[in-house]
C-alpha cells in the first residue's frame, strides 16, 4: 500500500509540473498578442487584458486532482478562445459540437487550450481566409474523442510537435499509459488534432457543465 502510495504521489508531481511547464508558455504568448495590439488598436488590447484576467482567475485555481469534467474544460476553452476571438477580430469563427453525454467525463485540466493554441498560431494566424475553428467532442463506448480541427493552412511534409503538443502528450502518458493518444493529422480539408481517452465519471464532477449563454463564452450545443 506504501509502495502504491508513493507512486501516486510521483506521477501527481510528474503531471503538476507538467501543467506548470504549460500556464508560464500560454501566458508569454497571449501577452505578446496583447504587446502587438497596444500602439495599434488600444481599446482592443484592454479588452483581451480583461478578458485574460477572467481567464487566469480560474484557470491558475488549485486542482485537487488535476483532473475536471469535460463541461468545466470547456468553459475554460472558452474564456481563452474568446481571448482569441478579440485578436482576429472578424477572422476568426469558432463553433462547437459537443455531445451531451461527454461533459461528466473527467479529464486533466487545462487539456485542450495548448492544442486550440497550437492550431490558431501555426493553422490560422499565418492564413488569409476565413478562419475556422472546431471543438468537437463525442463519447464512444469506453472512450471520449476530443478534437480540435481547423481551416488554415496545410500541415508541412514533415510535422514537429512544439512546447503545447509535446507537454500534452507526456500529460496524457502520465495520467493514463497506452489508453490515451493524441495525434496531428491532415483531416476533412483542414487540420484535426485528437485526443483520445478513457471516458471516465466521477461524482464529484458529473453535475459540472458549462454555462448554456453564449457560443463565445460558454459551449453549448450538441453533436453534426
Amino acid at each position: 500500500i506504501q509502495a502504491a502510495r508513493l507512486a501516486q504521489q510521483a506521477t501527481q508531481s510528474r503531471l503538476d509540473a507538467l501543467a506548470a511547464r504549460l500556464e508560464p508558455h500560454f501566458l508569454f504568448n497571449t501577452l505578446q498578442s496583447v504587446s502587438a495590439l497596444v500602439d495599434r488598436d488600444p481599446p482592443r488590447a484592454r479588452t483581451m487584458l480583461a478578458q485574460l484576467g477572467d481567464l487566469l482567475r480560474d484557470a491558475l485555481a488549485p486542482s485537487e486532482s488535476g483532473d475536471v469534467a469535460l463541461g468545466e474544460e470547456l468553459r475554460l476553452l472558452a474564456l481563452y478562445l474568446a481571448i482569441e476571438e478579440t485578436r482576429f477580430a472578424d477572422r476568426l469563427h469558432v463553433t462547437w459540437e459537443i455531445a451531451s453525454d461527454t461533459r461528466s467525463c473527467c479529464v486533466p485540466r487545462f487539456l485542450l487550450q495548448p492544442i486550440a493554441e497550437n492550431a490558431l498560431r501555426h493553422g490560422l494566424a499565418p492564413y488569409t481566409g476565413a478562419g475556422q475553428l472546431c471543438i468537437r467532442a463525442i463519447r464512444d463506448a469506453n472512450c471520449l474523442k476530443l478534437v480540435v480541427w481547423n481551416n488554415g493552412l496545410p500541415l508541412p511534409g514533415t510535422v514537429t510537435y512544439g512546447v503545447g503538443l509535446t507537454t500534452t502528450r507526456e500529460r496524457l502518458t502520465t495520467r493514463y499509459g497506452s489508453d490515451a493518444s493524441l495525434e496531428l493529422a491532415a483531416a476533412d480539408g483542414g487540420t484535426a488534432t485528437t485526443i483520445v481517452v478513457p471516458a471516465i465519471v466521477q461524482p464529484s464532477t458529473a453535475t459540472s457543465s458549462a454555462p448554456s449563454s453564449a457560443p463565445s463564452s460558454a459551449p453549448s450545443s450538441d453533436g453534426g
